[in-house]
């Protein structure tokens, strides 16, 4: 009875072998090592995301004001009114507050201010004023500040510098001498001079108009005449 039952469960139910048991158990382990594997990156994960939590959560939003000068002529005719603007914008991510403009004035006077309690990002306050020349010659015109905090109730105080003027117009003409500078300067002169001055800029105006016109033109000129040859061949070699 022993005999068949044992007959029968080796019939039934097939043994494996070694090999077969070895690869049992490498399956084993590789299911093992992956599902630690994406246990791992699972953490991985998480702690990636905490950390981009934390950080949003501590990135402070930031105020940047800048400010920029400038005046209604660089040439300018004694007696006669000079307009100045000093813009102040903030740039940055955050609200600036108590944010003040402060500019020399050109003639020596008292300082020019203008302020406002806070700028959010994007907004911006503008200083305006007149001065009037009374003397030849030329005027240093200093560039203006602005100073601003970055949080309210802040003790540290920010401060940038606006262009000079006549910067770009320097670097257009790429004059770096100093002794021969116009960065910062306003030229006083007489109605006579002012004329004769912008006259011959309108001269330089005018040539430099016709060498574009020539550098336009005479290419366009080439090609229609090109094209009137190609029209002649064509017509000539259809009546062949």
């Amino acid at each position: 009875m022993t005999a068949l039952c044992l007959c029968f469960f080796f019939f039934f139910f097939k043994q494996k072998t070694a090999y077969e048991m070895l690869r049992s158990l490498v399956g084993s382990e590789m299911c093992i090592r992956d599902r630690e594997v994406g246990i791992n990156m699972r953490v991985l994960l998480v702690a990636a995301l905490l950390l981009a939590v934390v950080a949003a959560a501590d990135k402070k939003e930031t105020p940047y004001v800048m400010v920029t000068k400038s005046v209604s002529e660089t040439d300018v005719i004694v007696s006669k009114p000079v307009t100045v603007t000093v813009s102040a914008i903030n740039i940055g991510q955050g609200a600036a507050f108590d944010v003040s403009i402060v500019d020399s004035h050109p003639l020596g006077s008292e300082s020019q201010t203008k302020s406002a309690p806070k700028l959010e990002q994007g907004e911006n306050i503008t200083l305006t004023y007149v001065f009037i020349p009374t003397e030849l010659g030329t005027l240093h015109v200093r560039p203006a500040t602005v100073t601003y905090l970055t949080a309210e109730g802040e003790t540290n105080t920010e401060s940038a510098l606006s262009n000079f003027i006549n910067e770009n117009e320097e670097l257009y003409r790429g004059e770096m001498d100093e002794s021969t500078s116009v960065r910062g300067l306003v030229a006083v002169m007489t109605q006579d001079k002012y004329d004769a001055l912008h006259a011959s800029k309108i001269l330089e105006v005018i040539v430099y108009g016709i060498f574009c016109a020539i550098v336009v033109v005479f290419p366009y000129y080439l090609y229609k005449a090109k094209q009137s040859q190609v029209e002649t061949l064509l017509r000539e070699a259809k009546k062949k």
